[in-house]
């Protein structure tokens, strides 16, 4: 299942964006310099618009995003993507497929068989059918506009940033340390 409307003309959000295809790649189309960026926002499809206003959204919060576009599913470099996932605390892959069986799932198992030491996390459309509804409502009642992405990795970094704070605690470091 997927969210496909007419779209009208693609959104031009960067210049990468006229680069040439090279298989198993794709490109980014926003980045911080360099290590700066701890979240990676990885779009695949109609959903770049909403993922780049994510990163500007947690940008104005403090929280830096590189925004990376796969072109296409298919053939995926795995090396490639698990080098790149690698540089990251954090990677949120947004599609408007279906989560269970889509590219998030390969993605997640990548990163699993990788030994990434990031959280993965990723977003799509749910196994129920969704009602009738013009495409930005049916991109807002599943979470994938800007916002609902910008909370989402909010959230994640709040339950990562507690889990640390826990993980302290437990092994009585915390005395020593800023929490």
């Amino acid at each position: 299942m997927l969210i496909r409307y007419p779209k009208g003309e693609a959104q031009r959000l960067s210049e990468a964006q006229d680069a040439p295809l090279e298989a198993g790649k794709g490109v980014f189309v926003r980045r911080q310099e360099a290590g700066k960026a701890e979240v990676l926002i990885l779009s695949l499809g109609g959903l770049l618009g909403e993922c780049c206003g994510a990163a500007h959204i947690l940008e104005a919060r403090g929280i830096y995003c590189d925004v990376y576009h796969l072109r296409f599913i298919r053939p995926l470099e795995k090396e490639h993507f698990t080098a790149l996932m690698g540089a990251y605390k954090q990677v949120l892959f947004v599609e408007e497929g279906l989560v269970s069986g889509g590219m998030g799932e390969e993605l997640a198992a990548l990163a699993g068989q990788g030994k990434l030491e990031l959280h993965f996390d990723y977003a799509g459309i749910p196994g129920a059918f969704p009602g009738q509804a013009s495409r930005a409502e049916l991109i807002r009642g599943c979470g994938l506009d800007g916002e609902s992405l910008a909370r989402r990795i909010e959230k994640v970094r709040s339950d990562l940033r507690f889990n640390e704070v826990v993980d302290m605690v437990r092994q009585d470091k915390w005395r020593s340390r800023k929490i």
